[in-house]
C-alpha cells in the first residue's frame, strides 16, 4: 500500500487565487501537466477531475473564476519545476483553506517512505507569503 501526503494550509487572509495561478504560470510552476490541464470543473461535487488541452487556459481561469463566485472548491493539478514534482491543489472557499494532495512524484526523505514536506513549503512560500498563513499541518499516512 502506497503513502499518501497531504499539506493543509489555513490562510490567516483572504488571497487572490486567480493571480497566484496566473502568477504560477510564469514562474517555476505549471498547471499544465504532461501537456493538458487538469481540474474540477463547475458544479463538480464528487472530485470528477476534467482535463482540457494547456492551449484552453482562458476557460480554464474563467471556470476558477466562476467556481470562485459561486463558493465552490477550486481543484487543479500543479508541477513545480524547481523540484520536479506536484500536487493536486484544492482551494476550500468557505474554511478559506488549501489542501495539497501530494501524489505526482512524491518527494521523499532520502530511501524512506517519508515525505520531503521541507522542499514543498519552500516552495510554496514563494508564492503564498508565511504572514498569510494562520497554521499548517503536513500528513503522512
Amino acid at each position: 500500500m502506497g503513502t499518501q501526503a497531504s499539506i493543509d494550509i489555513k490562510l490567516a487572509v483572504q488571497i487572490d487565487l486567480i493571480a497566484i495561478i496566473k502568477n504560477l504560470s510564469c514562474d517555476l510552476w505549471r498547471f499544465d501537466v504532461e501537456e493538458s490541464i487538469s481540474y474540477l470543473s463547475i458544479g463538480d461535487k464528487d472530485y470528477d477531475w476534467k482535463f482540457k488541452p494547456k492551449s484552453e487556459v482562458k476557460f480554464f481561469l474563467d471556470t476558477i473564476e466562476t467556481k470562485l463566485k459561486n463558493s465552490e472548491i477550486v481543484g487543479v493539478s500543479i508541477y513545480n519545476l524547481n523540484i520536479n514534482s506536484g500536487f493536486l491543489f484544492h482551494y476550500y472557499p468557505q474554511s478559506n483553506s488549501i489542501m495539497l494532495l501530494l501524489n505526482i512524484r512524491r518527494l521523499k526523505i532520502n530511501d524512506t517512505r517519508f515525505t520531503n514536506f521541507s522542499a514543498y513549503l519552500t516552495e510554496v512560500f514563494k508564492i503564498i507569503p508565511d504572514y498569510q498563513i494562520s497554521n499548517i499541518i503536513c500528513e503522512d499516512v
